[in-house]
């Protein structure tokens, strides 16, 4: 059984998966939505790293800082330097308050010193009508759902999150390199979990079947149509990549006193 839902909205079905027999029959499919949930919620809704293993993580999509075709902000410096004047006039939009986008712009404003206002809107579409409107001035959005607008020339991007360029959009700048820290590397992603104790031998065969589909020409082609990368990766990847999502955007909820309240 697979369950792909929002966080918190659907712990139920998550704890449905949790509490399954650890026979490799039942999986769950999480985003990094799990991993902000962490932190995000007081108490949080369930433990990831308690509750499930990793079996492969199988694809990402990064964040764009994105402009309407005409805004006067050609460059990254140009949007930090007008936020640095306006002194949080600006308007930022993001699609959902605690998901990767809204953190990836508290992420960059701790990151840059830039002061801005964010404006969180229910839905990727409602911030792309947002921005073309001059609602806000800038927004932090996927690659997924603004791949469209990007094609069709109506926004121009600043920056991408990821810390290389993407094979997608590579002659957008990174905000690592445009900043100069490395370690800024801000994507959302897919990943395959079992519940707690399934063993070994399970997670790794099914590691190896979900790599040999990954694998496949045409998949690769269709994550790359919908403006996604494949990952894969091995299981202990999987997990290493959920442990440090959940303590680096613990560290940005912390610092940027992140509340949905």
């Amino acid at each position: 059984m697979w369950i792909t839902a929002p966080v918190p909205a659907a712990s139920g079905a998550i704890n449905q998966v949790a509490a399954a027999a650890p026979d490799g029959h039942t999986l769950l499919l999480v985003g990094a939505g799990a991993a902000i949930s962490q932190s995000l919620f007081k108490p949080a809704p369930f433990d990831m790293l308690k509750s499930f293993v990793p079996v492969s993580t199988l694809s990402a999509t990064d964040v764009l800082i994105l402009v309407r075709k005409d805004s006067k902000l050609q460059k990254l410096d140009d949007f930090i330097r007008e936020a640095r004047e306006k002194k949080g006039a600006m308007m930022v939009g993001v699609s959902l308050l605690g998901a990767t986008q809204h953190l990836s712009a508290e992420l960059f404003k701790l990151s840059s010193k830039a002061n801005f206002t964010i404006v969180p809107y229910k839905t990727a579409s409602v911030v792309s009508t947002a921005l073309l409107a001059g609602e806000i001035d800038v927004a932090f959005e996927l690659v997924t759902p603004m791949i469209g607008m990007l094609q069709a020339d109506r926004v121009r991007a600043l920056a991408i999150g990821s810390a290389k360029r993407s094979d997608l959009l590579p002659a957008v700048p990174t905000v690592a390199e445009l900043l100069g820290i490395p370690s800024f590397d801000v994507t959302a992603w897919g990943m395959v979990v079992a519940p707690a104790h399934t063993p070994d031998a399970i997670v790794q065969r099914l590691n190896r079947d979900i790599q040999r589909v990954l694998g496949q020409p045409e998949v690769v082609q269709k994550f790359k149509d919908a403006g996604q990368r494949v990952l894969g990766g091995t299981a202990a990847q999987a997990r290493d990549l959920l442990a440090s999502e959940i303590t680096r955007w613990g560290n940005v909820i912390a610092e940027a006193k992140v509340s949905l309240k």
